[in-house]
């Protein structure tokens, strides 16, 4: 079942590097007391995971998730299907993002000012039992973003 970031990483706590894994959840009672803005969407993947993993219990079920927290794609996928989605593993934050776009893709001028955003990712979402299962990321952060620069620019996005 493919999972979402918000279902594991809305909470209270604070500081930065916080590992989050598969014993984590949202706090779903902070979002509904105190509606940040676009809580629906994790208070609901939240909610959605929770039941899958009862019905799951509740039936025999083995069940495994994967935690995106981020798609990068051209719309190639949808006409495509999974065979074009890739896996990448790794945390960072919006601040070391748009640093390494910034090096990377120098032609681009990747704004680096993130205003108020940590300089370092709030949570980690750890892949350990997934990798210590046999899994292993066919592709690195550089790979995905070359294919997307590419795409984009084949398809006019980008200059």
């Amino acid at each position: 079942m493919t999972s979402s970031a918000a279902a594991v990483s809305i909470n209270k706590l604070n500081g930065t590097g916080l590992v989050m894994d598969e014993k984590n959840w949202t706090d779903v009672e902070f979002l509904t007391s105190e509606k940040p803005p676009t809580w629906g969407y994790p208070a609901s993947k939240t909610l959605a995971e929770k039941a899958a993993w009862k019905f799951a219990e509740e039936n025999n079920i083995d069940l495994i998730t994967v935690i995106p927290s981020l798609m990068i794609t051209g719309n190639k996928f949808l006409i495509n299907g999974l065979k074009d989605i890739y896996a990448v593993g790794g945390n960072t934050s919006v601040a070391e993002l748009a640093k390494f776009l910034n090096k990377r893709y120098p032609q681009y001028q990747v704004p680096t000012d993130c205003g108020d955003f940590p300089s370092k990712a709030k949570l980690v979402i750890t892949s350990e039992k997934l990798s210590s299962e046999g899994f292993s990321f066919k592709y690195g952060i550089e790979e995905i973003y070359d294919q997307t620069v590419e795409y984009f620019k084949a398809n006019g996005l980008l200059n």
